[in-house]
């Protein structure tokens, strides 16, 4: 299963959702341009965060949020 990664500091601060780039290359809010993770990874990105402020959000979930909308 692949993820999505989530800055919760930037998106509560704006609000907007802030998703991690492709290869850990900065942020976007637009879902298109949001990076892919598989578990093994996006779960040590998620522990290794030092302010514990980043999520995985499964593929599944977010495109089952935009499809019922």
């Amino acid at each position: 299963m692949n993820y999505y990664l989530v800055d919760w500091e930037r998106s509560l601060k704006l609000g907007r959702v802030f998703y991690w780039r492709s290869g850990q290359t900065g942020y976007t809010t637009l879902l298109e341009e949001a990076g892919l993770y598989n578990e093994a990874v996006a779960a040590r990105i998620c522990e290794e965060d030092f302010d514990q402020r980043t999520t995985m959000v499964s593929e599944k979930v977010v495109k089952g949020i935009f499809k019922s909308t």
